[in-house]
């Protein structure tokens, strides 16, 4: 499987959050198959992103990670920068990170709502405008975000992080 980004791109820096792991690692791999160089970023998986850099440098491309936390505005606010600096101008962004932790009406409160949206819509909405504002060149960009059933298919169920994901489409 190949993937599908723009010619306008011809390579370059793609930044994938929650890259370290699960998901987020089979995109990274699949993106510097296609040339890519990868940034990969984590919160808590340092090992897992170590691992996965150095088994994509092994293939012969580019990739570095990149540790931040996305509840954390002032930190998410230097993500793009700090991939950029490692591996050249970021012209992607694949938003796959997320905060999934279970709450239902009945048991949801302020604290899991914020800490929802905060990683789950403010900071994706926070990396797309970094991005933007630093399109240089032909100022072409493309910014992917990863959603997932709950979007398509809501239920009672973890309440916080299903209104975070609907904030994304």
């Amino acid at each position: 499987m190949q993937a599908v980004l723009p010619r306008c791109m011809g390579g370059g820096t793609i930044l994938v959050t929650g890259g370290a792991k699960r998901i987020g690692r089979a995109i990274c791999i699949q993106l510097a198959n296609d040339g890519f160089a990868i940034a990969v970023h984590h919160r808590n998986s340092a090992s897992e992103a170590s691992d996965l850099a150095h088994a994509i440098v092994s293939m012969g491309g580019s990739a570095t990670t990149v540790q931040c936390d996305l509840s954390d505005p002032v930190a998410t606010s230097t993500l793009i920068d700090e991939a950029s600096g490692a591996l050249g101008p970021v012209f992607g962004l694949v938003n796959n990170a997320s905060m999934f932790v279970y709450d239902d009406i009945a048991t949801f409160d302020e604290t899991s709502w914020d800490a929802h949206m905060a990683v789950n819509a403010r900071a994706p909405m926070m990396l797309i405008r970094s991005l933007c504002q630093r399109l240089g060149g032909d100022g072409h960009a493309s910014v992917v975000n990863i959603l997932d059933q709950k979007v398509a298919a809501p239920n009672p169920d973890h309440l916080s992080y299903t209104a975070s994901r609907y904030a994304m489409l």
